[in-house]
């Protein structure tokens, strides 16, 4: 009986510390990671802090940009956002990064990317309304200038 006693109580002892030491470690734990956070953060920040932020707006009407200018011209590295609006509801795309995006004639459409490749990119028309097809004729252009 007394062994009994003596390995319950070895056995009690035991698992009492394991459980006080639990909120010990999770504590240590937490703390690693929020300081991995707060490192994550501070690059993040950093990193958007050293990008030039770039905002155009451009207006179609009757299938064609207005005004005089055809050319936005960035940096590589821009954080570019075009706002387009248009007459009428249109599929583009900016040649060269790929990306392809529909606009409508009742709502401006914000386009948003980082200027990561250099060159001259067209920005064309795959169709018009309900009009499918891909323009011959850029209605803009993109350069992109290195850093």
């Amino acid at each position: 009986m007394i062994r009994l006693t003596l390995h319950f109580n070895v056995l009690l002892i035991t698992i009492l510390l394991a459980l006080l030491t639990i909120p010990l470690t999770l504590a240590s734990h937490e703390k690693k990671n929020d300081e991995i956070n707060n490192k994550q953060n501070i690059n993040n920040n950093s990193d958007s802090n050293s990008l030039t932020q770039k905002i155009f707006n451009i207006e179609i009407k009757q299938q064609k940009v207005v005004g005089k200018s055809k050319t936005i011209r960035i940096t590589q590295g821009d954080n570019v956002s075009i706002i387009w609006q248009s007459d009428e509801a249109a599929k583009l795309h900016l040649h060269g990064y790929d990306i392809e995006f529909d606009i409508s004639a009742s709502e401006a459409k914000t386009l948003h990317f980082i200027a990561t490749a250099s060159g001259r990119f067209a920005i064309t028309s795959h169709g018009f309304s309900n009009k499918i097809g891909h323009g011959h004729e850029a209605l803009l252009y993109l350069e992109v200038y290195p850093d």
